[in-house]
């Protein structure tokens, strides 16, 4: 004891010595041998403030004694301390008098009988400056003992002026330091700023000196020891959003740092301190301090739902006297390095913790895990401009990146050399231990200038001593760390730079010799203190918030925070997780034997509880998903024996499912261990395995090296391929949040395995083991990643697969990656695959505005048309974008924007489009990112959607489909559903063919495309539900999926049973501790469940048999709490939820018939006696204290107060649905107010919260009865040819002896006839006769070659409103040979030549189940749905109709739309045609008294004489039509094949305006009038926002009408009016920035074309130029693949060389010869000629009845044939021919129009798949010369 008390003396005296110069400013120093005496009191409360006063909480009180040992050491000891709850409400605010519902308390004044179990142990502090450097502790004191010790330590601290003025680490933050001057020294004695340690952690600290006044009152003591001396007011304000540290833990918040003010509304904390003293400079002394702090949450993530915990510590001077008795000093103390919340044993934010930075390889050690309790804010709310640093310094040019980066890399080059030169001295203790040996060697002859960060050095006290090293050493204080194996040294002489914040002198160590040194601070570097960029952790590098402006740059001047490894020996990272739980903590349990058995027991009875009630008639109670959540929690705090324990417990499935998913829902690497035991031992099947390791990446906290060890272990074990996916997923999302060592070694693993793989090209493995090794993050990834991108050998899917994986590299380091995907996207040479996917990567590499600029100019000159498209999409979206996060970037990419060639836009073509928008209440941003790209070798669909709601960025969304080959993926999809067509069957091959598909092969020798084998991928994230998920696939998935469906059905031919149950959910926590360091968590879980259970059966007769029953349960459990360490009880202020969807019992029977196809489905729910609650959202805000260590429910303790805005909880509103169904509602709003409440409802992490915030609801949904169906559902499906109708589906319809019908005629006038006999009396209804014409040019049904059709439409229509329209049809008293649908099929035929047209027929019956002796037992609905066209697709119509037998009320709607056929080869023709499109639809509804209501809507369209006027100028600009003045010859016939002609030609045949009037009676009028004019409102008030607007009054014409109408303006905006029968409103030059896209998107002829004239070639992508066709047949495109048998062949005619001629063969089946006189004729039949009108159309199909061709006259004579069966359209113009090919041809084509790839880099290939030298030779070179050309004998083919 005596050498203690020495060594503490010793060092505190020359610690007085050498700071005693400095200390010129106000500051306490203690009076050696005097006892303080101090009454301490203060309360932490947490509640709702916004309801009533209601708070749950403590307050406790005691006396503080201080004896001074030396000026700057003292002895302290808490004494007679006293603890009381509280609970209820209080009368002003938190700090008003106790609520009455406390019971009286009596004790130390007004505290109650609790005792707090203090040890009685005194704790011995030393201060340096102020500060407290060093607190020397008992081991018998309990941790949270320490804390408060240190709470009452850090009240006391009180840091001059001096040290803000000094070179202290508080100075590099503000620019004071060295240099500072005295004026300013002096200026800021009464205003200045320091960085002091604290139990919440280590902050800046804002410092007010002032005067007070002595008080009124004072005590005896403060009379002796104030007499006569000035009172001095000091106020410290704690700056929570700079801090060096922070004790904390968090999960799911991975955007901000939560126990700072970084987290926008979500979270928010302060500090205010107030002491006052007497006396001046050192010899003030402090009299009382006073500390409030709060931390308030938004409980529903939203405003309006605040929680706050409140705090506040009074200490006041009672007593002054001489030392009459020491207090007892602590044996075998344990010394804390400063101030620091302490845990298990350690200190949390100094001792023990690591850096928050994961992506520093200098902070962590390779040889054990760490603990992430120490974070660092985000860099956005920096103070005195650090902000605008940040920002300004992590978006600088990539040119000064990169030379920036150089010079850091030199200065590191040097520093390390520094570090290799010399091996420091360990005289200190390793700053991860927290005691001294006292039996330390001496060390003598040392002279030198100590320097140790206490943030990152590490010294091995075992390391063997070097002697006789000199040197200086600069030390920079945020990434310098001493290797932990570095040698002790003796005769060290050497000058070293020290960090204030972290120095410290070691009172218990050995004594030192000759030591002589001068001490230099400073606090960040020793070369600059002008700035201080942080870093912080990015936890989710994939959220869209990843931003320059929210990842600012590392800067060697920044400071990071403290960084100790954790004692291995002591320790390791057993106990890693749940260091703020207090009693729940892994740490606390299992210390106590007692609590862990009964958290186990509870656990178990939990879960047993939870099963029961999912298994009752009436669903599970309010508290299910409660109850669960607190397992949850449970389980975190177990270990793996204790959960092992728990699952043998259970024997229920259900309670077995649920733990399963508690499991996965856990987190902890207890409970993951036990998930891997789980899938090792198949307790798991796939499908639950999958989802458990694909949550692991959302639920893991502290992602070890243990963790990912048990994961990598299901990877290498696992026999299912889903299951090593999704282990390999886990794996790489988990390591991207790790420390970067065991990121590394995770990502070496992921590399071996990806290595493994590359050698078989058809593994499925390759892409989600690529995408996991670049969710990494590594360096080590992106290089690996960036080698498979540039090796060629690789396919394009794949190489844009490790490109697009490469994302959260380029984030973490965008210099790392960016100059790859540079190189690669400028490389022509490249698939345009590969190209795209490095551009969308290249923008999350900060790219610089040359960058930008590069990019913009690369769209003139790039050979790829979708690239350019792409690129120029990205370009314009950024520059769009409203998004703060990309600030800098949309400013860049519209400076850049102006430089980009524009171009066409449209869902077919390739495009990048981020979005950002905010919600209409302002409290939510969404961020959407959509792109495509269609290339055949890698085409890709993706999907983002990002929300941002009060701190919180949640990943709602991702959909990223990928497929190589994706037509053979589909085309296996449909054969392994509805079996393979045999084509050769259905399309015999015709005799005599003179080009046959093979006899071109052979006559050309082509060699055949290689293409890609089909594979793909599905990344999908839907929140809640799923996450994570990856599925590969191939060409034999369907066939898989097939084979188990076929495998399935087999299995259920006899009665099987099922249950399925899964569980999820979402969670966002925060933990931290108050100044007392008492724990406070922010927690909101948002847990679902899905369950099924029945028996299903499949007969042999089509029909099938299932009892089942389904329920969905979703819950909220949201809490602010703080918790007294000393007791096991939690205090809360909470809100929980609850929301239920269940279907009941319930019997389906299904069954199809053979011969009519009609499919008819009984369900029938089980019989109840009560009301049933259907579904049900409920929603309770209240406070309460729970007993944690019998896992109490905060609703079910007996201290919960139910609490709700509003007066009241408002009266019951209940809605009739219909019989027998209700809703009712039971919440604070008024009936007439229930709409505005209802659309205030939010989403809280997915769960539905009603109404307003902090509300208590209750929504239910009940049946009083169940009520059966009977569903019958029919399709119909018929040709029309010539006025006859055609059955073709079902059969039964298809009887050969029922007379021929022709449309529009009825049969029938019995509504429900007895047979099938029909009457041939007519209807006497409004159905009208249909207008039939003779047939042109073919008979009904001709019959073809090979069974094919052959169908004619002569083009004619009639469009008139009598011949399809709601009022006057009636589907249920009409019939045609005995049957409605028949009737409504031929009616939406009606007026056509020829059309196809289907009938959908649903008859439903509903019986009342209860009472089946009533007359209203029954309910029968029935209804039509029908659509129908013309074969030229002139006229469209659809309908639909239902009614409800019960009282005859109906509802009918119908449409129809007809359009011009459009001129498609003549530019003139096109330009003198409008673009007429008509609209016209009806509906009207029969109410029960049959009242009717009819509504009619109109729209025309038309094309504005501006745009007429501006498309015929760029006409005779580009020679496109005659320009009425010289020109050069042959431009004009080439005009068709141009693609600035052809763009003007589809821009002429798209409208521009467009005119809509609606007309309804006094019956809608009465019933919708109100809101109709809300919507018109609304109309005018968003066409007001928009542009310039007039409101005229008008004279009432008709009064039930309305029109509006708008015009596209060339520049985007629209001009419009919209008239009211009173009003007509005119807007000019309104914004609607998606018009003119979604214009564009409809224009046919800006699609990828070839056109060939006999002089001018233009290919598929691009590449064009004159050419001389003669007559030999030249082969223009033909599938070179192998896949389909399609060939297009042109010729020159002899006669007139300027016309050609032009030949499709189809699968060698159908041969169609087009010729220039007009006539198409089809295996040498003549089928259309001339003479044929606009319109007109002729269709083939083949004997299956697929529809192989379909021919169209336009306008100018042009003739269109669609191949809808080969994704081929050709336009035939006479003198030219234009082949527009889809996607699936992509890489598949051959001929003289290219390869059809994307890029006509190569594109002159000839047969032989080798390069010419021109066009010319390209178009030989495909010629096929015979006897019947005249060039034949003239030479070879080229072959």
């Amino acid at each position: 004891m005596v050498k203690t008390i020495a060594l503490v003396l010793l060092a505190s005296v020359l610690a007085a010595t050498a700071s005693a110069s400095s200390s010129n400013a106000v500051q306490w120093k203690l009076r050696p041998r005097v006892e303080y005496e101090f009454e301490l009191s203060g309360r932490s409360l947490a509640g709702l403030p916004a309801l009533q006063g209601q708070y749950s909480g403590v307050q406790y009180g005691g006396r503080v004694r201080v004896q001074g040992l030396t000026a700057d050491t003292a002895i302290v000891r808490l004494e007679k301390m006293s603890w009381s709850a509280m609970h209820g409400r209080f009368q002003s605010n938190w700090w008003s008098a106790e609520p009455q519902s406390n019971a009286t308390l009596a004790g130390h004044n007004h505290m109650g009988s609790m005792a707090m179990p203090l040890s009685g142990a005194a704790a011995v502090a030393r201060f340096q400056d102020g500060q407290v450097k060093s607190v020397l502790v008992s081991p018998a004191a309990k941790d949270w003992e320490v804390n408060m010790l240190q709470g009452v330590l850090g009240h006391m601290q009180i840091q001059g002026a001096a040290s803000a003025a000094s070179g202290s680490a508080s100075n590099s933050l503000h620019g004071r330091g060295r240099g500072s001057s005295q004026d300013d020294q002096q200026a800021d004695q009464a205003a200045y700023r320091v960085l002091e340690n604290g139990v919440s952690g280590r902050c800046l600290v804002q410092y007010e000196v002032s005067p007070a006044n002595a008080p009124a009152q004072m005590s005896a003591a403060e009379s002796r020891m104030c007499a006569g001396k000035p009172y001095v007011q000091i106020t410290k304000t704690k700056n929570f959003t700079d801090c060096e540290q922070y004790a904390e833990q968090s999960r799911g918040l991975p955007r901000c740092s939560p126990a700072g003010n970084a987290c926008s509304s979500l979270w928010a904390r302060n500090s205010v301190s107030q002491l006052i003293g007497c006396g001046s400079g050192d010899d003030m002394q402090l009299v009382q301090a006073v500390t409030s702090s709060s931390m308030q949450a938004e409980l529903q993530t939203r405003e309006d739902s605040r929680a706050s915990v409140f705090s506040s510590v009074n200490m006041t001077l009672t007593s002054v006297q001489a030392v009459r008795q020491r207090l007892p000093m602590p044996k075998d103390g344990v010394l804390l390095n400063g101030l620091g919340y302490r845990v298990a044993g350690k200190q949390a934010n100094g001792q023990w913790g690591l850096d928050s930075d994961y992506g520093s390889s200098e902070e962590a050690d390779d040889s054990m895990d760490s603990v992430e309790v120490v974070r660092q804010p985000s860099g956005r709310q920096q103070p005195n401009g650090r902000q605008q640093h940040q920002q300004d310094s992590s978006e600088q040019d990539s040119s000064s990146n990169e030379s920036g980066s150089n010079n850091n890399n030199a200065q590191q080059k040097k520093h390390n050399n520094h570090k290799k030169n010399h091996k420091a001295n360990s005289s200190s203790q390793d700053s991860s231990s927290e005691e001294n040996d006292s039996t330390a060697p001496k060390q003598k002859n040392l002279k030198h200038k100590k320097h140790q960060d206490s943030s990152s050095e590490e010294n091995d006290s075992t390391a063997p001593k070097q002697k006789n090293l000199k040197h200086k050493k600069h030390q920079d204080s945020s990434s310098e760390e001493r290797d932990s194996s570095a040698p002790k040294q003796k005769n060290l002489k050497h000058k070293k730079h020290q960090d204030s914040s972290s120095e410290e002198d070691d009172s218990s160590a050995p004594k030192q010799k000759n030591l002589k040194h001068k001490k230099q601070q400073d606090s960040s570097s020793d070369e600059d203190s002008d700035s201080n960029p942080r870093k912080h952790k990015t936890n989710n590098h994939s959220d869209e918030s990843d931003s320059e402006e929210s990842q600012p740059k590392k800067s060697k001047h920044s400071r990071k925070p403290r960084s100790a490894k954790a004692n291995t020996k002591d320790q390791g990272d057993v106990i890693v997780d749940g260091l703020f739980a207090g009693v729940l903590s892994p740490a606390a349990v299992q210390k106590n034997a007692t609590l862990r058995s009964g958290l186990q027991q509870h656990l178990v009875q939990d879960i047993m509880t939870t099963a029961n009630e999912l298994s009752r008639q009436d669903g599970p109670s309010a508290r299910s998903m409660e109850r669960l959540s607190m397992a949850v929690r449970v389980a975190r705090a177990l270990g793996v024996d204790q959960l092992a324990s728990v699952q043998g417990q259970l024997h229920d499935q259900t309670a077995k499912d649920l733990f399963r998913d508690v499991l996965a829902m856990c987190g902890s690497e207890a409970c993951v261990q036990q998930v891997v035991v789980m899938i090792k031992d198949r307790k798991m099947n796939p499908m639950a395995a999958q989802m458990a390791l694909n949550s692991l990446a959302d639920r893991v906290s502290v992602p070890s090296r243990r963790v990912l060890k048990h994961i990598q272990d299901v990877y290498m074990s696992a026999g299912e391929q889903q299951v090593k996916i999704a282990a390999a997923m886990a794996m790489g999302n988990l390591a991207g949040r790790a420390p970067r060592p065991v990121a590394a070694s995770a990502a070496a693993f992921l590399s071996s395995q990806l290595a493994k793989q590359n050698t078989d090209d058809a593994s499925q493995l390759r892409a989600p083991l690529t995408y996991a090794l670049g969710s990494t993050a590594t360096s080590e990834a992106a290089k690996a990643l960036v080698k498979i991108a540039k090796d060629s050998k690789v396919t394009p899917y794949l190489r844009a697969q490790a490109i697009i994986a490469l994302r959260p590299c380029a984030q973490r380091s965008p210099a790392l990656v960016r100059d790859s995907l540079l190189a690669l996207f400028h490389d022509p040479t490249e698939s345009a695959p590969v190209r795209m996917a490095a551009v969308s990567q290249l923008v999350y590499t900060k790219p610089s505005l040359p960058l930008w600029q590069r990019l913009a100019v690369s769209t003139f000159y790039e050979p790829n048309m979708a690239v350019s498209a792409y690129v120029w999409a990205t370009i314009h979206s950024f520059a769009n974008l409203q998004d703060p996060a990309y600030r800098q970037q949309t400013q860049f990419a519209r400076l850049a924007l102006p430089l980009a060639r524009s171009m066409p836009q449209g869902a077919h073509l390739a495009f990048n489009v981020v979005a950002s928008s905010v919600d209409a209440q302002l409290d939510r941003q969404v961020h959407e990112h959509a792109s495509f790209m269609g290339p055949a070798d890698a085409a890709n669909a993706y999907y983002r959607r990002v929300t941002r709601r009060s701190g919180v960025s949640s990943l709602d969304q991702e959909v990223d489909l990928w497929g190589a080959s994706p037509d053979d993926l589909m085309q296996a999809a449909v054969e392994a559903v509805f079996g393979r067509q045999d084509k050769a069957a259905a399309r015999p091959a015709a005799k005599d063919v003179p080009h046959s598909t093979r006899s071109i092969h052979d006559k050309l020798s082509i060699v055949r495309r290689q293409m890609q084998d089909p594979q793909g991928h599905l990344r999908l994230t839907l929140k809640p539900f799923v996450n994570n998920m990856f599925l590969a696939f191939n060409k034999d998935t369907p066939n898989r999926i097939a084979k188990a469906a076929a495998q399935l059905v087999d299995k259920l031919h006899s009665e099987t049973s099922f249950h399925a149950q899964q569980m999820g959910g979402e969670e966002v926590s925060v933990s931290t501790v108050t100044e007392m360091g008492f724990p406070v968590t922010l927690r909101i879980q948002a847990p679902w469940l899905v369950r099924a259970q029945g028996s299903a059966q499949v007969h042999r007769n089509h029909s099938a048999q299932a009892n089942i029953t389904c329920l969905y349960s979703a819950g909220l459990s949201a809490q602010l709490s703080v918790q007294p360490s000393w007791a096991s009880r939690e205090y809360v202020a909470a809100v929980n939820g609850h929301a239920m969807v269940q279907v009941p019992a319930t019997s389906i029977q299904a069954q199809v018939n053979g011969t009519s196809g009609r499919l008819s489905v009984s369900v029938q729910p089980a019989q109840v006696q009560q009301a049933t609650v259907v579904a049900r959202v409920a929603l309770q805000p209240l406070t309460a204290y729970t007993e944690l260590s019998r896992a109490e429910l905060a609703s079910e303790s007996a201290s919960a107060h139910n609490a709700s805005m509003g007066q009241g909880q408002g009266d019951s509103v209940n809605i009739s649905l219909w019989d027998n169904v209700s809703l009712n509602l039971r919440a604070p709003v008024e009936r007439s107010a229930l709409p505005t409440w209802i659309r205030n409802s939010r989403t809280v992490l997915g769960f539905p919260a009603l109404g307003r915030p902090l509300t208590a609801s209750r929504l239910e949904l009940l049946a009083s009865r169940s009520h059966g169906f009977n569903v019958s559902v029919s399709l119909v499906k018929g040709m029309l040819q010539s006025g006859d109708l055609q059955i073709v589906y079902p059969d039964e319809l298809r009887q050969d002896d029922m007379p021929s019908v022709q449309a529009g005629a009825t049969t029938s006038t019995t509504e429900m006839p007895t047979t099938t006999t029909t009457t041939t009396t007519t209807t006497t209804t409004e159905a009208t006769p249909a207008v039939v014409r003779a047939p042109r040019g073919a008979d009904h049904g001709q019959r073809l070659h090979g069974n094919g059709s052959l169908f004619v439409d002569d083009g004619d229509v009639d469009f008139s409103r009598s011949v399809f329209n709601a009022t006057t049809l009636n589907p249920y008293s009409n019939r045609v040979n005995g049957s409605n649908e028949l009737y409504v099929l031929s009616q939406v035929l009606a007026g056509m030549s020829a059309g196809r047209g289907y009938v959908l027929g649903v008859n439903v019956t509903a019986e009342d189940l209860t009472d089946s002796s009533s007359s209203q037992a029954s309910s029968r609905y029935s209804g039509f749905w029908t659509v129908g066209g013309n074969l030229g697709g002139r006229l469209m119509r659809c309908g639909l109709f239902a009614r409800s037998e019960t009282d005859n009320a109906q509802i009918a709607a119908t449409g129809a739309v007809l359009r011009d056929v459009a001129a498609r080869a003549d530019i003139a023709a096109a330009l003198h045609q409008l673009p007429s499109f008509m609209i016209k639809a009806e509906y009207q509804q029969v109410d029960a008294k049959a009242v009717k209501k009819i509504v009619t809507v109109a729209m025309e369209t038309d094309r504005s004489a501006a745009k007429t006027q501006r498309l015929w100028r760029a006409a005779k600009e580009q020679y496109c039509v005659h320009p009425g003045h010289a020109m050069q010859t042959g431009s004009l016939k080439n005009a068709t094949v141009s693609p600035v002609c052809r763009a003007i030609l589809g821009s002429a045949n798209t409208p521009d305006q467009f005119n809509v009037t609606v007309n309804y009676n006094n019956a809608v009028d009465d019933a919708w009038g109100s809101s109709v004019h809300g919507v018109l409102e609304a109309a005018k008030a968003y066409l007001w926002n928009q542009g310039n607007i007039a409101v005229d009054t008008i004279t009432p014409g008709n009064g039930n009408e309305l029109g509006a109408g708008l015009t596209v303006q060339a520049n985007g905006k629209i001009n419009g009016w919209l008239q009211t029968p009173r009003t007509l409103t005119k807007v000019v030059d309104a914004s609607f920035p998606v018009a003119d896209t979604l214009l564009s998107a409809t224009n046919k002829e800006s699609r990828a074309f070839c056109g060939a004239t006999a002089s001018h070639l233009m290919t598929l992508d691009g590449v064009q130029g004159d050419i001389k066709m003669d007559d030999c047949w030249h082969l223009l495109a033909k599938d070179c693949s192998g896949k389909s048998r399609v060939a297009v062949l042109a010729r020159a005619d002899k006669p007139q060389s300027d016309d050609i001629h032009v030949e499709i063969n189809i699968d060698n089946y159908q041969v169609a010869r087009l010729s220039p006189d007009g006539a198409a004729t089809i295996n040498g039949v003549l089928v259309a000629d001339h003479a044929n009108q606009t319109g007109s159309a002729v269709q083939v199909r083949d004997a299956a009845d697929v529809q192989v061709m379909n021919i169209i006259r336009s306008e100018d004579g042009a003739l269109t044939v669609n191949l809808p069966d080969h994704g081929m359209s050709v336009i035939y113009g006479n003198s030219s021919v234009v082949i527009q090919a889809g996607a699936s041809l992509h890489g598949r084509l051959c001929g003289m129009c290219g390869k059809f790839d994307g890029s006509f880099t190569g594109e002159l290939l000839n047969p032989k798949n080798k390069a010419e030298k021109n066009i010319q030779a390209l178009v030989d070179s495909y010629a096929l010369r015979d006897a019947q050309c005249s060039s034949s004998g003239k030479g070879k083919s080229r072959q």
